[in-house]
């Protein structure tokens, strides 16, 4: 009997750690960043959104990725309020159109 009461225990707390990190998405956006202060600014304003656990900036390459419980179009719509941004153009959305496993 203890044995099993352990195992569903843990089957469970297996499923309540499943669902905290199945919360957690990764939003990707190119924002129009051209300086420091835009990086500031971004910076500041990603840092206070709900939902955002971590954040990264790539000021070169104009890169966003936010992690966190929040959705793409959410993150996207707060973002926008202070820089012009827009989604991350996924990898498999431009190599599928371009190349067909049986075109030669």
């Amino acid at each position: 009997m203890k044995y099993r009461s352990l195992s569903a225990k843990n089957s469970l707390a297996l499923k309540s750690s499943a669902s905290t990190r199945s919360r957690h998405q990764v939003v990707v956006l190119r924002v129009s960043l051209h300086c420091k202060g835009c990086e500031g600014k971004l910076r500041k304003h990603l840092s206070k959104m709900e939902g955002v656990t971590s954040f990264s900036i790539d000021l070169p390459t104009k890169k966003v990725t936010v992690i966190g419980d929040v959705t793409p179009l959410g993150v996207l719509s707060s973002v926008s309020k202070v820089k012009n941004a827009q989604l991350w153009p996924s990898p498999t959305a431009s190599s599928s159109s371009t190349s067909l496993p049986w075109s030669a």
